[in-house]
């Protein structure tokens, strides 16, 4: 109730809040409205939900022009992390614009470098696995996929543990790959269950040479 009436009283930081909050409810039509009058306050979070809205069809149609502009609007504002995400992922994607690895790489490191983990695993597979545009790199690649590990993300976990196993862009180093695809196990990855079983075999198979 505060908070509305904070927000009624045109405070953007209520107005921000107020609108996370029915967007949690999937409310959209409110939450799009508070969006707006946090955005004309300033709130580059508010406009990054905006571009959300068109991104994904919540509320409104699907328009990615539309997001692409407030993504592009958020980031120009004050280098919101999440804006330059997105902008990465629409150029990895073709979404609007042309499809560019390169302009994507430039919006991921850009966010990655802010702090942005999702990000960084985004830019760790461009590294990992190459794209038009990007050399192959696997030491990036591990580099990247630490900063997302880091920050607890399942994928960054698996695909660095892949890494340790096979001995790219890092020392080989099965006891690290078992404790990565464990916790991306814990959280439920049937992939990395099914490479802890082979990593151990393999380890196994590795000290009965020795």
């Amino acid at each position: 109730r505060n908070l509305t009436g904070a927000a009624q009283n045109g405070d953007g930081r209520a107005q921000f809040e107020l609108g996370l909050y029915y967007n949690d409810r999937k409310d959209y039509a409110s939450a799009r409205e508070w969006f707006l009058k946090a955005a004309e306050k300033g709130f580059s979070g508010a406009v990054v939900n905006l571009g959300f809205q068109y991104y994904h069809g919540k509320g409104i149609p699907k328009d990615f022009e539309k997001a692409y502009q407030h993504f592009d609007r958020a980031e120009k504002m004050n280098g919101n992390k999440t804006a330059m995400l997105m902008l990465g992922k629409m150029y990895e994607k073709g979404e609007y614009v042309k499809q560019n690895f390169e302009e994507a790489a430039k919006w991921y490191e850009k966010a990655a470098n802010q702090g942005e983990a999702s990000a960084a695993g985004c830019l760790a597979i461009f590294y990992e696995e190459g794209r038009d545009g990007i050399k192959q790199n696997y030491e990036k690649a591990a580099l990247f996929y630490q900063q997302g590990v880091e920050a607890g993300l399942m994928f960054c976990e698996s695909r660095l543990a892949n890494l340790y196993a096979i001995g790219k862009g890092v020392k080989k180093d099965y006891n690290k790959a078992i404790d990565l695809f464990n916790l991306a196990a814990g959280k439920g990855s049937e992939k990395a269950k099914k490479r802890l079983e082979e990593v151990y075999r393999e380890k196994n198979d590795a000290l009965s040479k020795d």
